[in-house]
């Protein structure tokens, strides 16, 4: 009997220990597992952290930035109206002009047109050559045609032929505060396309004359099929290497963003016609 009772005590205390292995066994793997998706999702927090604070780092562009407006910048209005934007500073005159100038149209200026030289900051690299203006002085209004810098002249400046000083103030005043804007010129026909000297497969200069507003870029139709900025020169002229023999197409633009193209023009020198006006 009292080795029964033994054996019994025996049964019971290794089923206590069996059952409290398997308890332990089975809290303990999901303490772990929690434990385990407690600290990925931990991780993957800090990760989402660190990507968004990278990413708002790079992508903040919010910051203000600093722009240098240059005085080259000519104040040309963005809409079509020729009239929108009004320009201030002092007239000057001097005596010559019509047979040469920054613009080098001569040739192209019709008769009774008056003519000036425009400070070299609204000039801005030949943009505003062949360009007309409406001059407002002390005694009245004129057009003139742009063909020359004025170097010495500050933004706004106008320096006028003698005799179209003479039609805003007194010769004897010798200067005067003036006003302009920019206007159509009073043109015949359409657009010339002026091939310089010198020019051929190798190199070519192409000068836009008889135009009624200013030309704000011309561009030549390549073989790809895409039109390509001409670079502009200072004396007035577009000049491109290698344009080939031609002929070529060309896309003229002016400071208001109106287009035309001009087909099949010749390497030939001198004026070419075009068919278009703007």
């Amino acid at each position: 009997m009292k080795k029964s009772k033994i054996a019994m005590i025996f049964i019971i205390l290794i089923s206590l220990t069996i059952i409290i292995i398997f308890v332990t066994d089975k809290f303990g793997s999901s303490t772990n597992s929690n434990s385990s998706e407690k600290i990925d999702e931990i991780k993957n927090t800090n990760k989402d952290d660190k990507i968004i604070d990278k990413s708002s780092t790079v992508t903040n562009t919010n910051s203000p930035q600093k722009t240098k407006i240059s005085p080259s910048s000519t104040k040309i209005p963005d809409s079509e109206d020729v009239s929108s934007e009004t320009y201030y500073g002092i007239g000057k005159y001097y005596g010559g002009g019509y047979d040469s100038g920054a613009a080098m149209l001569t040739g192209s200026i019709y008769d009774g047109e008056y003519v000036c030289a425009m400070n070299q900051y609204d000039y801005n690299n030949s943009r505003l050559a062949g360009a007309c203006i409406e001059l407002t002085g002390p005694k009245g209004k004129i057009k003139l045609l742009v063909t020359d810098i004025y170097p010495g002249g500050n933004q706004g400046d106008i320096d006028l032929n003698k005799n179209a000083f003479a039609k805003i103030e007194d010769l004897s005043a010798g200067v005067a505060d003036i006003s302009w804007r920019i206007v159509e010129r009073d043109v015949k026909g359409s657009i010339i396309l002026k091939i310089k000297d010198g020019s051929s497969q190798n190199w070519m200069g192409v000068q836009v004359r008889n135009h009624k507003t200013p030309i704000e870029k011309l561009e030549i139709l390549g073989s790809d099929g895409i039109y390509k900025v001409i670079k502009r020169t200072s004396c007035n002229y577009f000049e491109l290497n290698n344009p080939g023999k031609g002929p070529f197409n060309f896309r003229v633009t002016d400071i208001f963003g109106k287009s035309i193209i001009e087909k099949d023009i010749k390497l030939k020198i001198g004026d070419n016609k075009g068919k278009n006006q703007f």
